[in-house]
């Protein structure tokens, strides 16, 4: 792929999970990693959740820490108005900008979350890219440019789901798995009437296409040893990311 391949392409979202945490206490970690406080602090220790949230730049981060998982996602503002194209704001999907530069901002994120955890028994990478087209016909031509080897026409498809985990071993032997999906989306905002008389369900906007990308890739959920090199496996996990989204299939 050349490597303007992206250009056009918005992050939805990056997330980064630790599974399987051994000697993991759940604390207040937010400020640690991104530099300033939450807005929003969750804490239940009854079921064993505490949750994080704030701005992080132009972008939102959560930190939701759950029994044994801990999970940090870089995504858009949840305020953000994806409904009403006539009100202030108006996005029709969430992103948080250019792709290129936010995996830059989500790797400064990672760098800073990594030490704070020993060992883990899996962990994950998972990149959401997002394009919004004029129509149905161009999410298909933008998903068939970026992933050429896939068995699509775009001049005759429509509705495309396409998803596969095809799983490697790195050099140390280690088992990643690599799921990507690749869809082309229509949305549809409706307004539904509430009265004692049944009122009919009518769009409420025109509905708006686009494409989308999803990239999760981790590692072996059978494992039963924790794996201790966390930067390394994280970074390799990153790079596997990466290379699918901006690659195809692999």
């Amino acid at each position: 792929m050349q490597p303007d391949a992206l250009d056009g392409w918005l992050a939805e979202s990056f997330r980064l999970s630790f599974i399987g945490l051994s000697n993991w206490t759940q604390r207040a970690v937010f400020a640690e990693i991104s530099g300033v406080q939450p807005a929003l602090i969750t804490a239940q220790p009854m079921v064993l959740l505490h949750q994080e949230a704030g701005s992080v730049s132009h972008a939102h981060l959560n930190i939701v820490q759950q029994a044994n998982r801990v999970d940090l996602v870089l995504g858009d503002k949840p305020t953000l108005n994806t409904l009403d194209p006539n009100a202030p704001g108006y996005k029709a999907f969430f992103s948080i900008g250019p792709y290129r530069e936010n995996l830059e901002l989500f790797d400064s994120l990672v760098a800073q979350a990594i030490p704070l955890v020993s060992s883990a028994l899996r962990m994950a990478v998972a990149i959401t890219l997002i394009r919004e087209t004029t129509n149905a016909r161009e999410s298909i031509r933008c998903l068939h440019r970026l992933a050429p080897n896939l068995p699509i026409d775009p001049n005759n498809d429509l509705d495309l789901i396409f998803q596969i985990n095809r799983p490697t071993h790195n050099a140390q032997g280690l088992l990643i798995n690599r799921l990507a999906k690749w869809e082309a989306l229509q949305v549809t905002t409706v307004q539904v009437g509430v009265g004692a008389v049944p009122m009919p369900i009518v769009p409420s906007r025109p509905p708006v296409t686009a494409a989308q990308i999803y990239i999760d890739v981790s590692t072996d959920a059978e494992r039963s040893s924790p794996l201790n090199n966390l930067s390394e496996i994280v970074s390799e996990l990153r790079g596997q990311a990466v290379k699918l989204a901006e690659a195809g299939v692999a």
